[in-house]
């Protein structure tokens, strides 16, 4: 009897062995499904110029999937799809290519940032963010935005115009010789009545290099003027003015130049919604500074329309990793720029 039953509790002990063993191999046999990624949104505009804009998106489901591919589609049509999205390949060229092919790989879940330029001016455009992993895509809701028109000084010069945060810009410097009532501004060579003059004046430094192989060559020009000119609140096309000390620091808090957090200002180094290149400035001791040769070296500066005191004026610093508000005389010669009129 007792030699029966160790032979049924060997016989259960094995059974249970042989079960635990086939489960093992189920489990280690079991693949994760992979599903489409979800909740893709499309989370708005952050920033809109004439010829540009930043889109913000959100993926928080990547489907169970080890990496995905992310990013925004746009369109003049409805509903773009991912054969519309515009890659800026290492050639300088945007082309459309299938992200899925050749988008950087993420691996987790969070928000997505992309910035277009080289649209059109006053064209309404249609967006999705979109999410690709190997079970699919999947696009967030469509959003619309229009791109800013075009504006014209007193001379029917045209400026692209852009809308960053609260405020909206003129994305290039002014270059006006007249006031926007038609007065001519009093164009100064000489660096002798430069030094003395204590109305509005401006000057024009241009500088072209020129090779046998390239027709056009290539041309680099800088309006300078001095503070007097723009005291006068008609430097700047109607609805427009020369920004105050406050609201250049409006706009590096904006950008993050402010506490050095680059997040917001990519686009006005990559995209050039508010283009920001080195300048030169014109003093009343040597003339031209910040020329060295072939380019300026100096960082893009502006004049503010806020007096410092009776011989001075702020003007505003732009750099790459911080701004800065500092003084000029109120004689010498910087670019300008403006922004729009608060209704």
């Amino acid at each position: 009897m007792k030699k029966i039953l160790n032979i049924i509790v060997l016989a259960v002990f094995l059974i249970c062995l042989t079960t635990l063993d086939n489960c093992k191999k189920g489990e280690d046999s079991i693949i994760t499904e992979i599903k489409l990624p979800g909740r893709v949104t499309t989370s708005g505009v952050l920033a809109i110029s004439s010829t540009g804009a930043v889109l913000a998106g959100h993926v928080a489901d990547i489907g169970g999937a080890e990496f995905y591919v992310r990013g925004m589609c746009i369109d003049t049509n409805s509903d773009p799809d991912t054969s519309t999205v515009w890659y800026f390949n290492e050639f300088g060229h945007n082309d459309t290519i299938y992200l899925y092919l050749v988008g950087e790989k993420i691996f987790n879940p969070g928000s997505l940032v992309e910035g277009f330029n080289h649209l059109l001016p006053n064209t309404t455009y249609y967006a999705r963010a979109f999410a690709v992993n190997e079970a699919g895509i999947t696009y967030g809701k469509q959003i619309t935005f229009t791109t800013n028109p075009l504006i014209s000084d007193v001379e029917g010069r045209t400026y692209g115009t852009a809308c960053i945060g609260t405020q909206v810009w003129l994305t290039e410097n002014l270059e006006t010789t007249k006031f926007n009532d038609g007065e001519p501004i009093s164009f100064v060579e000489s660096l002798p009545e430069w030094r003395i003059l204590t109305g509005p004046g401006y000057y024009a430094f241009s500088w072209s290099w020129q090779l046998p192989e390239v027709e056009e060559g290539y041309k680099w020009s800088e309006t300078l003027y001095n503070w007097h000119s723009v005291n006068t609140v008609k430097l700047c096309p109607i609805g427009w003015h020369i920004p105050t000390w406050e609201e250049w620091e409006v706009f590096a808090d904006y950008v993050g130049l402010s506490s050095n957090d680059l997040a917001n200002s990519y686009w006005i180094y990559d995209l050039n919604l508010f283009t920001a290149v080195n300048t030169v400035m014109r003093d009343t001791i040597t003339g031209i500074k910040g020329w060295r040769e072939t380019y300026a070296e100096l960082k893009p500066q502006w004049w503010s329309s806020s007096s410092s005191c009776k011989d001075s004026a702020w003007y505003f610093t732009l750099d790459l990793k911080k701004a800065m508000l500092s003084e000029y005389n109120k004689k010498y010669g910087l670019a300008v720029r403006c922004i729009k009129d608060k209704l």
